[in-house]
Formats: structure tokens, C-alpha cells, sequence
């Protein structure tokens, strides 16, 4: 089971913890205004080790959540980033050609419209340049995606609209270990190779 721990502040000087909420899944997002959670689920199948991933819309309220919708996410996704009442994740696909008999891979942004909580959906798919890639973060209406082939760094992309613009690519001396933002700078930190300030266009 998971639990949501809820620490009221309205008090600075006297916070208070309120008893935990059961709720479906880990906690990846939260929309306030229309008191929602979003969470991260897994649904076991009950055959060998199969299992669905999924992100649910929850209702929060003083002592219990209420599942208002659910999406189940395509097979590959990786990490789950809600940006406003919209969640991205990058996939990365892998298979074998039997025409070629060659493995072949491909990475696609995948977005996922949370606008209804009734009903949430899979979103516009975008594919990437790159045969495998990981998204870090999203902010400002940017996706910050690694890219660990060919040449390592950074693509950004704008996802203020449910179709990601391509805007930029980052080159940098080894893999992205970590990323702070400052306005609309972004310092990136490649292990020895130090820390690299980028700004976006």
C-alpha cells in the first residue's frame, strides 16, 4: 500500500503533519486548484512477471482519495514528469528485424493529457533523432532530454502545446549526472568533466 503524507504550513511557526491517505500508487504530481493528485500505478497481470503501468487522476480530500481516471502507458516508458495538467515521458523501444536481423531501437516523446480527470488519454507522440534518450525534467514549458548516443548532451524541446517543438541541442563532455536551473540558465554537471552553463535560446 502507499500512503500521502500531508504537512499543513498555513501556520509556519506551528506546522502540522495530518494523518496519511491511502492512495493509489506513488506520487508524481499534484494539481491544487481542482484538488488532484496524480500517481503512478503498476497492475500485475498474474502471469510470469507481466505487468501494466499506469497514471491515475486522484481526488483528495481531509481523509480519503477517489480514483477519477486512469491511463495506462505504452509498453518502454520511462520517467514520468507532470508539467501542469500534462505528463511527459520519453520511450524507448527496442526489437528485432527479422527482415534485416538486426536489433533496431527508437525513442519517442510521449505526452498525456490530463486536462479531463475523467478521462485522461495518451497524448501526441514525438519521435527523436536519437536511437535512445531519457528526460530529466520538465519546466518553463521545456522538456530536458539526455541524449546517451552518438554524441552525449542535451535536446530541449517546447512543450507548451501538445505537439513538442525541437529547439536546441546541448553538446556535453561525458553523460548528464545532474541539472540546476537559474532564470533561464541551466548549469550541467558531467562528472570530471566539471559544470557546464547553457542558455536557452
Amino acid at each position: 500500500r502507499y500512503y500521502l503524507n500531508r504537512l499543513d504550513v498555513s501556520s509556519p511557526r506551528n506546522p502540522t503533519l495530518h494523518a496519511p491517505i491511502n492512495v493509489p500508487g506513488v506520487l508524481i504530481g499534484s494539481d491544487p486548484q481542482r484538488g488532484l493528485i496524480y500517481t503512478e500505478d503498476y497492475q500485475y497481470s498474474g502471469q510470469g512477471y507481466g505487468f501494466t503501468r499506469s497514471v491515475n487522476v486522484v481526488a483528495i480530500s481531509d481523509t480519503h482519495a477517489t480514483i477519477r481516471g486512469r491511463v495506462d502507458l505504452p509498453e518502454d516508458t520511462g520517467r514520468l514528469v507532470v508539467y501542469g495538467q500534462r505528463a511527459w515521458t520519453v520511450k524507448n523501444k527496442w526489437w528485432y528485424d527479422e527482415d534485416t536481423g538486426a536489433y533496431r531501437n527508437e525513442a519517442t516523446l510521449q505526452g498525456i493529457d490530463l486536462s479531463d480527470m475523467f478521462n485522461p488519454t495518451l497524448g501526441h507522440e514525438t519521435k527523436l533523432p536519437v536511437p535512445y534518450a531519457s528526460l530529466y525534467n520538465v519546466s518553463d514549458g521545456h522538456a530536458i532530454i539526455g541524449t546517451w548516443w552518438y554524441v552525449s548532451g542535451l535536446m530541449v524541446y517546447n512543450v507548451q502545446n501538445t505537439t513538442p517543438k525541437y529547439e536546441q541541442h546541448v553538446q556535453t563532455q561525458g553523460w548528464v549526472s545532474a541539472i540546476a536551473k537559474d532564470g533561464n540558465d541551466y548549469y550541467i554537471a558531467t562528472g570530471p568533466y566539471g559544470v557546464k552553463k547553457v542558455t536557452l535560446d
